[in-house]
């Protein structure tokens, strides 16, 4: 930990809790790998600078390479720059019937789908930040700016294009 960095204290920026791994190597004066993704929070930390990421996202498993199946609308994403948060999940017509999800442990397991059309919801978290008032109505132009990129963050992760078409659409 820095030492000028007094216990308690909140820092603003984004982080993911993938970044924690990065952090801690480079706290501790170790090489972060060249296949880590993630970011570390030390330039935050030591107060070289404001934010290390633009977007956080908080996601469960968005491709499944052994499944050939469509992810289901509920498999949905958390979006966030700090002020907005965009709750999206893939455009896909299947609501209802069987899916399947890999667990922490990649074991496949069958779900059963249940709810009706899912649609994509806007947070105002500056004025809303216990996410009660869906605004996306009212605010397309930042539900587009988050979902757009969402949509670059999957490309960067190399997401097949198969995939990718169904979360073209906001």
């Amino acid at each position: 930990m820095p030492d000028d960095l007094a216990g308690g204290t909140r820092l603003e920026g984004l982080a993911q809790a993938v970044d924690l791994m990065p952090t801690v190597l480079d706290l501790l004066g170790v090489s972060v790998p060249g296949t880590v993704e993630s970011r570390s929070l030390v330039p935050l930390l030591e107060g070289r600078a404001k934010k290390v990421r633009d977007i956080a996202i908080s996601s469960p498993t968005i491709y499944n390479a052994r499944s050939k199946e469509p992810p289901t609308p509920d498999t949905r994403s958390s979006i966030t720059d700090g002020e907005w948060l965009l709750v999206y999940g893939p455009r896909a017509a299947k609501s209802a019937g069987t899916a399947y999800t890999a667990a922490v442990d990649s074991r496949l397991r069958e779900i059963k789908i249940v709810q009706g059309d899912i649609r994509p919801e806007l947070y105002d978290l500056r004025t809303d930040p216990g996410c009660e008032k869906n605004v996306i109505d009212a605010n397309r132009g930042q539900a587009r700016d988050l979902h757009r990129a969402y949509l670059a963050f999957l490309k960067e992760r190399k997401i097949p294009e198969s995939h990718l078409d169904y979360f073209r659409e906001l």
